[in-house]
């Protein structure tokens, strides 16, 4: 009888142990599963939560680009960049250049997009400048035919100013 506790009592220790080890081995991988979802919950929220400014700031420099690719274009084809946005959308003689409402006066991502000439057409100007209803807009952004991106913080931004990324 003694023996057939023994190994009863034995076998209660290995059946345990096995117990305990599959319990700690899904404890483990639970902890992995519950450390992932606090990852991805925390990434979500993040990015849910991202302030606008970036997202209105980052729309303004991609216009800005448009318009100095589109301008590269135009004087490609005309020898002489645009005037203003009409220009570039005149369909007059073939597709137009740039394609929406680009006027100076309406609001793309909470920033004006404007263009000037300047040296007869040899060079131009484009601003865009916050229209103020987003206070978290502060930075404005500029370029001329170099294509170089410059912001200010202070007011609109010029020539002068900061490029961007530096």
């Amino acid at each position: 009888m003694e023996a057939t506790d023994s190994t009863q009592d034995g076998s209660d220790r290995k059946d345990r142990l096995r117990t305990g080890r599959s319990v700690l081995f899904q404890t483990f991988w639970d902890s992995v599963a519950l450390l992932v979802l606090v990852v991805v919950v925390v990434a979500i929220l993040f990015i849910r939560n991202r302030p606008p400014r970036y997202c209105n700031e980052s729309s303004a420099i991609g216009n800005v680009r448009t318009v100095y690719y589109v301008q590269t274009d135009y004087k490609e084809a005309n020898g002489v960049y645009a005037r203003s946005f009409a220009e570039l959308m005149d369909t007059s003689k073939g597709s137009a250049f740039l394609l929406g409402v680009w006027d100076g006066v309406t609001p793309k991502s909470g920033y004006i997009i404007t263009l000037e000439s300047s040296d007869n057409g040899n060079c131009y100007e484009i601003k865009a400048s916050p229209t103020g209803t987003n206070p978290r807009d502060k930075r404005h952004f500029y370029t001329d035919c170099s294509g170089v991106i410059r912001a200010s913080a202070d007011g609109p931004a010029d020539s002068k100013s900061t490029p961007i990324g530096e």
